[in-house]
C-alpha cells in the first residue's frame, strides 16, 4: 500500500452483508450473524433483503457483479439507500 492510501481516512463500518448473484437467485448472509437468506433474482427477492438491511442495521452490501444479473439488485438497493 503506498502512503497515499495509508492517508485515506476509511470509515469503519460494523454491520456488512454480502450477495452471491446468479441468474435465477440471490444467497445473502450478514456477516457475524446467523441471517443466511437465498431470494429470487427478482425485484420482489430484492425487497425481502432490504428488509433484512434494515432490520439489522447493515452499513454496506457487498455484491457480486455477475454479468447482467446483479444489476436489477443493485439499482433496487441503491435506491432503497442501502
Amino acid at each position: 500500500m503506498s502512503r497515499t492510501q495509508d492517508q485515506i481516512d476509511h470509515p469503519v463500518v460494523e454491520n456488512y452483508a454480502g450477495i452471491d448473484v446468479s441468474k435465477d437467485k440471490l444467497d445473502f448472509a450478514i456477516h457475524g450473524s446467523d441471517v443466511f437468506l437465498t431470494v429470487p433474482n427478482d425485484r420482489r427477492g430484492t425487497r425481502k433483503l432490504i428488509r433484512q438491511c434494515r432490520m439489522h442495521n447493515v452499513q454496506l452490501v457487498v455484491l457480486e457483479p455477475t454479468g447482467k444479473f446483479h444489476r436489477q439488485a443493485h439499482e433496487q438497493l441503491h435506491d432503497a439507500d442501502v
